[in-house]
């Protein structure tokens, strides 16, 4: 059975995932949408020609729509997916519809079904610029049935309330308030709720919200009964109600913040865990390399690596724009700065409609998440309620819920704010799980337990073992829902040294991979090289390309790497921009705008005498090396006079030796890929790399 999905991105399925070919061309989805809409009354051909044709000469109109029914009915596999010859419609037994579905079940009264029918905005993201009578229709579509929904949340709030379901009652207030931010009414309404939940502090955070939505969006003071309720309740000092466990159901928010920018990280940066591909084999090079001419100039001095954070926005209306010209060629914009505040930001992710960013910010060696429109305001934090650290922020597709990693296991959070709740946690206890990443439909969530891929129902079940081998992280599920992509290597320098995230040794510059294997499991194929850091997958719309970070080029940068049906890159791939340093990216469901911060990493060699007894001073501490350089790993040559270490202080990640007394490096390696030091060979001859 196939079935149009109009609610959110705009496509058919069948049993064997989302349908390409010419069915997932714009014009004929937009005949399929139409279709759909109308149900079983169905469209008369002279309307589905006024709505997509409309400045086209008849004649050639005609055989546009005939042409266009008969590559659909190729694709979709049936001569007799529609019916009628004046009057076209959707054949119910072989093709239905989830505006179908929504319909009736509102018109049986089945709310709960209707409200799980509706999985985002009618048509999302999806436009004819051509066809402005189309456009007119969607619009209206659109409204009309956002109005049935935010209804049907609304009855089966006061539904819940008459029960004394109080959890369920939060559950679509929320929904309800997602639908409709700016209303008085419904915030209270929420906020009652919540006090009659016992969260008196989760409707004081709302209260909080709706106040800065109305400055935001409509530069207006709060609506005064939300105020009212809201002194009310911080005057009030009686007894909370006992705890009920909530089951809480997100939806999206327009928020706002004044984001960070830099902070310090500790010392040299571990090495990452195992890569997928077979371990590249030691390598040595002679410890006499002939010495380089001395470098004159002034030198800075650092005690630890700088790690510099700026988030930036990319879109129409901050960031890095990608144009879209024909079917392929992807340009970058301006670039717009977000975030101003001297913090460690990291882990830009921008809502599926492009408004909303939700990041992780680091203070006193913790993250947590704040979320913020693009177009400026002030920070809101997210999970301040949760102890611990947070990282990896992951919107569900309908914009409804954040997914984020904590200290061993994933929480999800709603996007409105509310208590985080435990979405995967490890199945052994001394296990963990982190790397969440939500299936198309927002039914399932892939994550890394134990360096292992996963899938598993939201809604709980069973885990679903992807790929044992290789060790992976930064999942990224496809939009057709068939592949996962992920890096493999060198997680150090997204998350630092614990695999679910730390401030600690970010920014390692080892290598990386990236790699797709199917959801449904099998053997992984490799995109990229192993000898360059490749990481931050993301997805271009209808699953024909990966955007990701890389530093093949020198810089880190974007790269595009388009792939075959079968998962393997088409062509090499091919840098986007040159010298933005990005540290992760993330992208809009309609490839319009991607968020990237920017990340900048300095570590330097101290020596530091250990004294006979009692502690060492900082003081007495002096700096080997100096300079605006990575140096990631060192060793002492065996007579203890020389010391080696890698540094990208040309460039390019070499390896030098200097004299354990001082003195200029000499340089040992001029490869074009990265070199690190291992350790030297006894009779200090040779070093292995």
């Amino acid at each position: 059975m196939l079935e149009v999905n109009t609610f959110g991105r705009l496509h058919v399925r069948g049993e064997g995932g989302v349908i390409s070919g010419s069915a997932a061309q714009p014009r004929r989805l937009a005949i399929l949408a139409l279709l759909a809409a109308a149900g079983e009354q169905g469209l008369t051909r002279e309307k589905v020609l006024a709505y997509l044709w409309p400045d086209t000469e008849e004649e050639r109109a005609r055989r546009g729509l005939n042409q266009a029914l008969y590559a659909l009915r190729q694709d979709l596999g049936s001569d007799d997916v529609f019916l009628g010859s004046r009057d076209l419609r959707l054949n119910p037994d072989l093709i239905s519809s989830d505006v179908a579905g929504f319909e009736a079940a509102i018109q049986r009264g089945r709310l709960e079904d209707a409200a799980a029918r509706y999985t985002g905005s009618f048509l999302d993201g999806f436009h004819l610029p051509a066809a402005p009578e189309f456009e007119r229709w969607a619009e209206e579509e659109r409204a009309s049935l956002a109005r049935c929904y935010a209804e049907s949340l609304q009855k089966l709030a006061k539904r819940s309330e008459q029960s004394g379901d109080w959890p369920e009652a939060v559950s679509w207030w929320r929904k309800v308030a997602a639908q409709d931010p700016l209303n008085a009414r419904i915030a209270v309404s929420l906020m009652r709720a919540l006090v009659a939940n016992g969260d008196r502090a989760g409707a004081l955070q709302h209260s909080r919200v709706y106040e800065v939505l109305m400055e935001q969006e409509l530069d207006e003071p709060p609506d005064r009964i939300v105020v009212e309720l809201a002194t009310e309740l911080k005057r009030e000092q009686a007894e909370p109600a006992a705890p009920v466990p909530v089951r809480e159901s997100p939806q999206l928010l327009p928020v706002r913040s004044d984001p960070p920018v830099s902070d310090t990280a500790p010392a040299l940066s571990e090495r990452a865990p195992p890569a997928v591909a077979p371990p590249t084999p030691l390598r040595a090079v002679p410890a006499t390399a002939p010495e380089r001419a001395p470098t004159s100039g002034s030198r800075r001095n650092l005690r630890q690596p700088i790690a510099a954070i700026a988030l930036l926005i990319a879109g129409l209306s901050a960031g890095l724009l990608l144009r879209q010209r024909g079917t392929s060629a992807l340009v970058p914009g301006s670039t717009h700065r977000v975030a101003f505040d001297q913090r460690l930001e990291l882990d830009p992710a921008l809502s599926p409609d492009g408004k909303i960013v939700a990041y992780s910010a680091e203070a006193g060696g913790l993250f947590h998440l704040f979320v913020k429109q693009v177009h400026g305001g002030r920070a809101v934090p997210l999970t301040d309620a949760l102890p611990g650290s947070h990282r990896r922020p992951q919107w569900s597709p309908d914009g409804s819920q954040i997914a984020f990693q904590a200290d061993r296991a994933i929480y999800q959070v709603d996007a409105l704010g509310g208590a985080p709740r435990p979405l995967v946690r490890p199945q052994k206890k001394e296990g963990w799980v982190a790397y969440p990443a939500w299936s198309p439909d927002g039914r399932t969530v892939a994550y890394v337990e134990d360096w292992a891929i996963y899938t598993r129902p939201v809604d709980g079940g069973a885990p679903q073992l992807v790929s044992q081998d290789p060790a992976a992280h930064s999942l990224a599920w496809s939009p057709g829902g068939k592949w996962i992509a992920f890096v493999s290597g060198n997680p150090v320098f997204t998350y630092g040294e614990l695999p679910w995230g730390s401030a600690t040794n970010l920014g390692n510059v080892a290598p990386s991979s990236i790699w797709v294997v199917a959801a449904s499991g099998g053997r992984p194929i490799r995109i990229t090289d192993a000898k360059s850091l490749n990481t931050s997958p993301v997805w271009l719309p209808g699953g024909r390309g990966l955007l990701f970070i890389s530093d093949q080029g020198g810089s880190r940068d974007v790269y595009r790497v388009d792939l075959t049906g079968s998962g393997g890159p088409l062509a090499a791939p091919t840098r986007l921009t040159t010298g933005i340093g990005a540290h992760s990216i993330s992208l809009s469901s309609d490839a319009r705008e991607l968020a990237y911060s920017v990340f900048s990493y300095t570590g330097n060699i101290w020596m530091l005498p250990i004294p006979a007894r009692g502690t060492a001073s900082l003081n007495q501490a002096r700096a080997l090396t100096e300079g605006t350089q990575a140096i990631e790993g060192l060793a002492l040559s065996p007579d203890g006079r020389w010391l080696a270490f890698d540094s990208d202080r040309d460039g390019n990640q070499d390896l030098y030796k200097m004299p354990v007394a001082g003195g200029e490096p000499v340089r040992l390696t001029h490869s074009p890929d990265a070199d690190f030091v291992s350790a030297w060979s006894r009779d200090g001859r040779w070093i292995a790399l």
